[in-house]
């Protein structure tokens, strides 16, 4: 069965929709990473600060005794 140039262009149409459809969710999903990222950073920095506490507050214990 031949095509003609009409369902062509539909085919090609349809495709390039979907091609930008597709390339809004890529966009959202790196967008959604960066700020998960940048959560974990800042996590991970807190977690830094209470452990360098930790290791202040030991080392005032046993300067004491």
């Amino acid at each position: 069965m031949a095509r003609t140039v009409k369902q062509v262009q539909t085919a090609i149409n349809r495709k390039k929709q979907k091609i930008t459809k597709l390339k809004a969710e890529l966009k959202k999903a790196e967008s959604e990473l960066k700020k998960l990222n940048s959560e974990l950073t800042k996590v991970k920095e807190e977690e830094k600060k209470k452990k360098a506490k930790k290791k202040k507050s030991s080392k005032k214990k046993t300067t004491k005794k």
